[in-house]
């Protein structure tokens, strides 16, 4: 009789977050917040506190934050536009 090896959920990133001891809150609502914390994950990758894989991860996560600001902006920027537009007609 074989015996089925027991099904084990596999650890994604084993690896906690650097400690943020003194450090203010992470502010991703923000452009400026998430170039702050891109910058912040590359220098503890530089120095070796981060995994260069889980950095990887993280910053392809803030890039897509990054990009939907940008894109939240740029709606913003072009309603406003069209409404200036509008109302000069």
């Amino acid at each position: 009789m074989s015996k089925k090896k027991p099904v084990v959920p596999e650890i994604l990133d084993p690896v906690p977050d650097t400690p943020r001891r003194g450090r203010r809150p992470i502010d991703l609502s923000t452009t400026a917040g998430v170039l702050e914390e891109l910058s912040r994950v590359y220098r503890d990758a530089r120095h070796g506190r981060l995994e260069v894989n889980r950095a990887a991860k993280l910053t392809y996560i803030l890039n897509c934050a990054l990009k939907a600001h940008e894109l939240v902006t740029i709606e913003a920027r072009i309603n406003a536009l069209e409404d200036a537009h509008g109302a000069k007609s």
